[in-house]
């Protein structure tokens, strides 16, 4: 491709000072590779496998509690895990992000609060309280995006005409035709094709909610651009 392609965006390199040499025989990068390989193998397990905690987000533990609610078969211990993770991920300001270090997100956030309801939590703990007051900063409900407005649908706090209706058989569509769920080439990311594909499943059957999610509803982190019922109205945004 040529280098003077309108497409591409010239950036800076950063080189190394070219008077400056590290031979391969120096001490003192002899002595920290040796300490590095001495803390690994400390860490070594005796069939010789490694464990190191998985550090993520607190949307991996929200999802996972929506889900057990969904399901109907909710494994408390496991349920008490995830909100004690969610709970020590919550951020000065009521939120949650979606990175270490970063600023309140609003799917996150009210990813968050609606697991920790679905819990048990009441809304009226004062860390509840940050957390929706945050979210509605943020914009409510109607700024979250589709997946995360598909998992509230799910649990029927948000309606589904307000959701994008894909053909499920788009599925199985080869990967010669123009648009293919299947196709990796098209440029589409393993998250796009995997919301396309809930989207084509989950919509056109308007999946079945669990029964408590009714009386832990989110609508008092919707906006004032949504009603006040258990799931949102004809008002919500798209």
């Amino acid at each position: 491709m040529a280098t003077n392609s309108r497409n591409l965006i010239s950036l800076p390199s950063a080189r190394p000072e070219s008077g400056v040499a590290y031979p391969a025989n120096d001490s003192q990068i002899a002595s920290a590779m040796a300490r590095a390989q001495e803390n690994l193998l400390r860490q070594q397990k005796p069939d010789g496998h490694w464990c190191g905690e998985l550090f993520v987000d607190s949307t991996l533990c929200s999802d996972y509690v929506l889900y057990l609610h969904w399901l109907g078969e909710v494994d408390r211990e496991i349920q008490d895990r995830c909100t004690e993770h969610i709970l020590r991920r919550q951020l000065p300001d009521g939120g949650w992000s979606i990175y270490y270090g970063g600023p309140s997100e609003i799917n996150a956030s009210v990813k968050a609060y609606f697991a920790l309801k679905l819990a048990g939590y009441s809304a009226d703990l004062p860390f509840m309280r940050e957390a929706r007051a945050n979210i509605l900063r943020m914009g409510g409900i109607p700024r979250v995006n589709t997946f995360s407005k598909l998992y509230l649908a799910l649990m029927g706090q948000f309606p589904w005409k307000y959701l994008p209706t894909i053909p499920v058989e788009m599925v199985l569509l080869p990967e010669w035709r123009v648009v293919s769920a299947r196709d990796r080439a098209q440029g589409f990311p393993p998250a796009a094709r995997r919301t396309g594909i809930y989207l084509a499943k989950f919509v056109p059957a308007r999946g079945r909610c669990a029964q408590d999610a009714a009386s832990n509803s989110v609508e008092t982190i919707a906006s004032d651009r949504v009603g006040g019922s258990g799931t949102m109205d004809d008002r919500a945004d798209r």
